[in-house]
């Protein structure tokens, strides 16, 4: 960081105030430039090569959702998810987990609301 201070002050006797300020300036305009410029081509779809990137708000009920199929396999909605899923496709098991995972929240919050159970599930008393 403090590096270029050691050099600066040689170059500013060497080459004069304005010339380094002159250069600085012609610098930064580059640079700005060049950010624009980078902003305003078009893009190449790289969809295919990403990898799925969730956010915080999607990966816990997505979390969930693996829990359910995992630990609550008689419920209704692991029965539904392993319907919709019996091809055994990669990007239906994809898209089903996060419908499974929006049916779940559905789900979770009418069990707070009104009290109903998710059908299937089994749940341990409070320890």
């Amino acid at each position: 960081m403090f590096a270029p201070s050691f050099v600066t002050g040689h170059l500013i006797s060497r080459l004069g105030l304005t010339r380094i300020m002159l250069t600085g300036a012609m610098l930064l305009l580059l640079c700005s430039l060049s950010a624009r410029w980078r902003l305003r081509r078009p893009r190449v779809s790289t969809a295919a090569f990403a990898a799925p990137r969730f956010t915080r708000g999607t990966r816990r009920p997505i979390r969930s959702a693996r829990m359910i199929l995992r630990f609550q396999k008689d419920s209704a909605l692991a029965r539904w998810y392993q319907a919709r899923t019996a091809d055994r496709r990669a990007d239906t098991r994809k898209t089903m987990i996060v419908a499974l995972a929006r049916k779940l929240l559905i789900a979770l919050w009418r069990f707070v609301t009104t009290g109903e159970t998710l059908e299937g599930v089994v749940l341990r008393p409070a320890a």
